[in-house]
């Protein structure tokens, strides 16, 4: 098979199993040994998190919250936000929602260090 074949057949594979971003994307502090960390999908702003994460419940009121009954855990990461740290998006490998131990959320890192996290949905 030639190597153009073989790329494509690669690519292919990629696609059809949705492991693009988990090979591609470019992923910060490379080399640590967190496990959020290789768990990062994408940067995100506070404004994001928040439109993402709106929760409309009558246990919570009339208006929507952000993060909804964890809104005090996204209010004590906010606090701990500092000038240059960054907020990720993170989600486990497929396989660990395959074996019920999936978890999604938003990281705050602070110089390849995880500060805080929350998470958003687990199975």
């Amino acid at each position: 098979m030639s190597l153009n074949k073989k790329i494509f057949s690669l690519v292919c594979l990629f696609l059809t199993f949705g492991i693009c971003n988990m090979v591609f994307a470019e992923q910060p502090c490379q080399g640590s040994d967190d496990l959020i960390i290789s768990w990062l999908q994408e940067q995100t702003t506070v404004e994001q998190a928040k439109a993402d994460n709106m929760v409309t419940d009558k246990q919570l009121g009339e208006k929507p919250v952000p993060f909804g009954f964890i809104n005090d855990e996204w209010q004590e990461l906010l606090a701990r936000m500092q000038d240059g740290d960054e907020l990720w998006e993170f989600e486990s490998p497929p396989e660990t929602w395959e074996n019920l131990a999936g978890r999604k959320g938003i990281a705050l890192i602070r110089e390849c260090q995880v500060v805080a996290s929350i998470v958003t949905l687990m199975n």
